[in-house]
């Protein structure tokens, strides 16, 4: 991948938005994907070897959505905003990622 030796170690990196709202998978996979891309960007580059990515848990809903954990609308939306995700992270450079959804 690079010239950098890693001597056997694997880069483990935890990503963490900044600013993640309640409730919105949209706007939050919008900001996990912004931090990945520099994420790829620097593996791309030879700077770092980065080769998984751990999320917060529930950062896609938010972690304090309580009762809405139990609307379909939410649940449906996580969904369809990790798909957008994953298909988002179809890239040569890009790391094992773990997230999580509430299911």
């Amino acid at each position: 991948m690079s010239h950098l030796l890693n001597h056997g170690i694997i880069e483990v990196a935890t990503l963490t938005p900044t600013s993640i709202q309640i409730g919105n998978p949209k706007y939050n996979v919008d900001k996990m994907l912004e931090l990945l891309h520099s994420v790829i960007e620097k593996n791309a580059s030879g700077e770092r070897q980065t080769r998984i990515v751990v999320y917060p848990e529930l950062c896609i809903t938010g972690y304090t959505c309580s009762d809405l954990f139990n609307q379909s609308t939410l649940l449906n939306s996580a969904k369809e905003e990790l798909k957008r995700f994953v298909d988002n992270t179809k890239h040569e450079y890009c790391p094992i990622i773990f997230v999580g959804i509430p299911e």
